[in-house]
């Protein structure tokens, strides 16, 4: 079912420097279990075993997965690839172990990349990581593509995070890229796209129609059947088949608290499936 390949390496101390890393998962539904029913990967990225700690709903054992970036954060050259898929009536949450780290690049500012692309095939696929932290001086570029077909339904989650409280290192150069884009049958429902170069855009970080001040920047996403009175009730944002919710906070704690009150009652609405306690928050 998996098969491991080695990337070419390219890690080097030059403006070439390079070194890529490739995940590629599909879940199925196989005798009532949501499955792992294929997985490539190439460099440190790789999807833990399939767990199922919620009851079957509608014949369909849900499953629950951490996608794994042993090394934990991005130096320059690094350039990860993530594509995971959900084929028909497959229910599927995915979340990571830690916060994502996008650490200050080398002398020749070489870019570091996270692209994500989800497709969600008449299933449910809820897409929840930890926060990503944008350290000073880093060359961040996150891009995040989601495509749905038939009924799927889509949660998911972003936090970018400017800087380290932890001693005080705020981020007053380097640049932000985060591009976020989702389909359903190949119709385009939302285009987001913002970029921050600092130390040019400063003013952007203390803006009232910018970051006001505030160093973590979270969005929350819903695709799904009654989100739009849901959207009103909750006072965020309904436009085009898409829930969006928006917050801007100095700490990544608050972020995920806001992000996981959300999912508790969005998810029953458009999965039929109460809040519980994911995996990781056990360990």
């Amino acid at each position: 079912m998996a098969s491991v390949q080695t990337a070419g390496s390219g890690h080097e101390f030059t403006p070439q420097r390079h070194w890529s890393a490739q995940l590629e998962a599909t879940c199925a539904v196989r005798r009532g279990k949501t499955v792992l029913t294929k997985l490539n990967f190439a460099g440190p990225l790789n999807l833990k075993a399939l767990l199922y700690p919620e009851p079957k709903y509608q014949d369909v054992a849900p499953a629950e997965a951490i996608l794994l970036h042993p090394p934990g954060g991005l130096v320059s050259g690094d350039d990860l690839s993530i594509s995971l898929t959900t084929e028909p009536n497959a229910r599927l949450l995915v979340t990571t172990p830690a916060a994502t780290k996008i650490y200050g690049a080398d002398q020749y500012a070489v870019p570091q990349r996270q692209q994500v692309h989800l497709t969600v095939n008449d299933s449910v696929l809820e897409y929840l990581p930890a926060e990503t932290i944008v350290f000073d001086r880093a060359q961040a570029h996150l891009g995040l593509s989601v495509d749905i077909t038939g009924a799927g339904v889509f949660i998911g989650a972003e936090t970018v995070v400017l800087g380290r409280k932890v001693g005080n290192k705020p981020m007053t150069q380097g640049q932000v890229s985060q591009l976020t884009e989702i389909r359903r049958d190949g119709r385009l429902l939302l285009s987001e796209h913002w970029q921050l170069n600092l130390p040019q855009d400063q003013r952007v970080l203390t803006a009232s129609c910018g970051f006001a001040g505030a160093t973590v920047l979270s969005t929350f996403y819903a695709v799904g059947p009654n989100l739009d009175e849901l959207a009103s009730k909750l006072g965020v944002t309904y436009a085009q088949g898409v829930l969006i919710g928006r917050l801007l906070t100095d700490a990544a704690s608050t972020a995920e608290r806001w992000i996981w009150e959300l999912w508790a009652q969005v998810r029953p609405a458009v999965m039929g499936l109460a809040a519980r306690t994911v995996r990781i928050k056990n360990c």
